[in-house]
């Protein structure tokens, strides 16, 4: 990523998006290719990483819906 721009993931997409565009291109101007390889790289390392710690988040979040349900389902009055 670009440092000091911090970068959502549906701009990562986009980014992606042009690269991708660039590279099917008839004409790809070879000076930058690799350039646009190597962002392409950094976003995609960015998108997987994104999507990693959100999975990570739902699952927690999904274990704690269950636990509370459970608690609800077994008289417990602590369920939060």
């Amino acid at each position: 990523m670009r440092k000091g721009k911090k970068f959502k993931y549906l701009e990562a997409l986009k980014e992606l998006d042009d690269i991708l565009e660039f590279l099917q291109a008839e004409m790809v101007d070879v000076e930058v290719l690799s350039s646009k390889i190597k962002r392409a790289v950094e976003l995609v390392e960015y998108c997987r990483r994104k999507i990693n710690s959100t999975e990570t988040e739902v699952k927690k979040v999904l274990e704690k819906f269950q636990k509370s349900e459970g608690d609800i389902l077994n008289g417990s009055p602590e369920a939060d």
